[in-house]
């Protein structure tokens, strides 16, 4: 029986299990659980903090190689600019 023109509403189908976005959310969940892991293991271990003025050296060196010598050898780079 049909009232004030309205079809009956049919139940919902069930959808079909997906085994792309199973896998898309695996390969998203996956990294993001691993890196959480090791995170907490180097934050309660003595590698935390270690070495921040090599660390920031060595960006420094990153950051000049890329911006003025890219495609050049980065070893003979590097030398240089310890020979300064």
């Amino acid at each position: 029986m049909i009232f004030g023109g309205c079809k009956p509403v049919e139940p919902l189908r069930k959808l079909p299990f997906d085994w792309v976005t199973a896998a898309a959310w695996l390969f998203v969940l996956a990294p993001i659980c691993i890196q959480l892991r090791i995170g907490w293991l180097v934050w309660g271990s003595d590698l935390a903090g270690m070495d921040d003025p090599a660390h920031f050296t060595t960006g420094v060196m990153f950051y000049e190689y890329f911006r003025h010598a890219l495609f050049t050898n980065p070893m003979e780079f590097a030398r240089s600019g310890f020979q300064k």
